[in-house]
């Protein structure tokens, strides 16, 4: 008879696909377990609860006859917010968001503090270079508002 007959390794195959399947699993496991997970706030499923407020805020913003500018000036690294003059004269309490969604950590507020021009500089030197989502949320008399843009720091 032939000696040299060759026999199918179907069954170390098998062993080596489900082992590889096993490892592959095991290292997503691992990988995923000592990831941090970061969510845009801390409080993520708490804030969306008011998210109807944050609607109407924004509803009342977009009924300004102007909008709010917002403008990054890169040569100096400042940011000049300037409110629209029907509410320039009006006393302005509010906070301005700088949120980074890559790292909640960096996030940060400033008061909002406007001169007489309606203007409020905001220097951004020590940020960190990337994208910023920047919220502006003010009450004047008794109405709320809520502007947000967006700035790409270099």
């Amino acid at each position: 008879m032939n000696e040299n007959k060759k026999q199918s390794g179907w069954g170390k195959g098998l062993f080596i696909l489900y082992g590889s399947f096993a490892i592959f699993i095991l290292f997503l496991v691992f990988y995923v377990s000592f990831n941090e997970i970061n969510l845009v706030e801390p409080d993520y499923y708490r804030a969306q609860l008011g998210y109807q407020d944050k609607i109407e805020k924004k509803e009342n913003c977009a009924s300004l006859t102007t909008q709010p500018s917002l403008v990054y000036k890169s040569d100096n690294k400042i940011i000049e917010l300037t409110f629209p003059s029907e509410i320039q004269n009006q006393m302005l309490d509010g906070i301005i968001r700088f949120m980074r969604p890559s790292d909640y950590r960096l996030d940060f507020k400033v008061n909002l503090s406007i001169d007489s021009t309606g203007s409020q500089l905001i220097d951004l030197a020590s940020l960190l270079d990337g994208f910023w989502r920047i919220e502006i949320e003010w009450q004047s008399d008794n109405d709320k508002f809520l502007f947000e843009s967006t700035v790409n720091k270099r």
